[in-house]
């Protein structure tokens, strides 16, 4: 697979992917780590052992991009599930790295989530006071399923525990790899087909909540804002 048959061409004949921003702010944040929780134990479950990781549509078109081009941001797809199918979790680090792997691992789309303070709005002293606010970036190629990227999110806001503040969206150049790099994790020779993958079911508060203290990814980039 080429970046040719993944991406959308600018003016000038390059490639692009598009950038999907979402700023919310933190409403519950105990429920919002609970949830968040449910989801990354369910990703974890969907990848644990498997040995078909690329396979999965999305790894092998992010495998098409050069790294560095995003920043690192490129390559998390394929560092995340490469962990998650060799049964590795990272100490907890807070509900950005939270959603951010709840993000990746549901649909393969490179994300970066960071705090991000933001003005109270109550009157008087309480209008000095920061409320806690989440900055989310989400990649995507031209095929890969954003919507579902954004239903982690949007499962929170239903829940009441994030409210959506803004939401914008650019393009971004990318540039082809020069060569294709196997996903970590993945079984030597496997096919490159895309079946038997399966989407994450939504969130549900009678599900089991995940214990957070060994279910998270840390944040590797800064982000870029745009």
């Amino acid at each position: 697979m080429t970046l040719a048959d993944i991406g959308p061409l600018d003016g000038d004949g390059g490639l692009r992917c598009r950038l999907l921003q979402e700023l919310v702010v933190v409403e519950d944040e105990s429920r919002c780590l609970d949830a968040a929780g449910v989801l990354l134990e369910r990703a974890y479950r969907r990848w644990s052992g498997r040995t078909d990781c690329d396979r999965f549509p999305p790894l092998q078109r992010w495998q098409a991009v050069e790294p560095g081009c995003l920043g690192g941001a490129e390559r998390l797809p394929g560092a995340l599930i490469g962990a998650a199918a060799a049964g590795r979790r990272a100490p907890a680090a807070g509900l950005p790295a939270l959603l951010q792997a709840a993000v990746v691992l549901h649909s393969g789309c490179p994300a970066l989530v960071h705090d991000t303070p933001l003005p109270g709005r109550g009157p008087g002293l309480l209008a000095d006071s920061l409320r806690h606010g989440v900055l989310v970036s989400i990649y995507g190629l031209r095929e890969d399923d954003m919507a579902l990227a954004e239903s982690v999110l949007a499962g929170c806001v239903r829940l009441g525990v994030l409210q959506l503040v803004e939401r914008f969206s650019r393009w971004l150049p990318v540039r082809a790899a020069h060569r294709p790099v196997s996903a970590p994790g993945s079984a030597p020779g496997a096919d490159t087909g895309g079946e038997g993958f399966s989407s994450p079911l939504p969130v549900r508060t009678v599900d089991p909540i995940a214990a957070r203290d060994d279910a998270v990814v840390p944040v590797p980039v800064v982000p870029r804002r745009g």
